[in-house]
């Protein structure tokens, strides 16, 4: 129960625009607004720079996971071929994170010479980020969750550290109660900011792709590498500290 009480919390921002709204005659509640939510047409985005002295910041093989219903659903098919119980309050709680907010996965790794710039950038200390629309709009996250430890290796000298962070936006915007990211928008970007350098990861519409594009076998395992129960506990942990 403390789970679904979490997710409870995250989402009432979400239904306070919609509680309040009035018809103009009749003060009775008007209508939600009509309008299709952004469908990426690949869950999976490779880091991109676009601009800034420090391209090298971010190593070329970051990148990012939507994790809606599709991602999810390719998470639990392999958690439950590998053997794995799914929780049955992380299963419920699912849904009703995917129905409320945009959840990505950031998987980001560094190199940079500089090893304790690196090692702060794949946790996202001091970075700046949101989403940015096609018509110029700034999201903002209601969570940014360290998702796991910080893995290192060597490229020669230097360090290279790899780290996860789950980032999630609200998936309505509260003050219209319409999508924060509106279907008809050709692509959104989810944006880092570090370092006076600007990255960021891109996601195409789906919309009037049929039949959508199948995905890799590349991006079906960094969709899994991730768990299921990993990724979903994480949130539910990071909103307990609203409760």
């Amino acid at each position: 129960m403390r789970g679904l009480k979490a997710v409870a919390v995250l989402g009432l921002a979400v239904c306070v625009s919609g509680c309040v709204t009035r018809g103009p005659e009749n003060g009775e509640p008007a209508p939600p607004p009509v309008a299709l939510e952004f469908a990426p047409v690949s869950f999976v985005s490779p880091i991109q720079l676009e601009r800034g002295p420090y391209g090298n910041l971010f190593a070329a093989d970051s990148y990012a996971v939507w994790v809606g219903d599709y991602a999810a659903s390719l998470k639990r098919a392999h958690a439950e071929e590998s053997g794995e119980k799914i929780d049955p309050i992380l299963a419920e709680a699912s849904g009703r994170l995917n129905e409320n907010f945009l959840i990505f996965e950031c998987h980001l790794a560094s190199a940079f010479a500089d090893m304790s710039i690196g090692y702060d950038a794949v946790g996202l200390r001091n970075a700046d980020v949101y989403l940015l629309t096609a018509d110029g709009r700034t999201v903002r996250p209601v969570q940014t969750i360290l998702a796991g430890p910080v893995e290192e290796s060597y490229q020669g000298a230097i360090r290279k550290f790899e780290r996860v962070n789950l980032v999630v936006f609200p998936r309505k915007d509260l003050a219209t109660g319409m999508p924060a990211v509106d279907a008809m928008d050709p692509s959104v970007r989810l944006v880092i900011k570090a370092v006076r350098t600007t990255f960021y990861f891109e996601w195409a519409s789906g919309l009037g792709t049929v039949p959508p594009a199948a995905p890799t076998v590349e991006d079906r395992l960094r969709a899994v590498k991730m768990g299921f129960n990993e990724v979903y506990r994480k949130i539910l942990e990071g909103a307990h500290r609203f409760d």
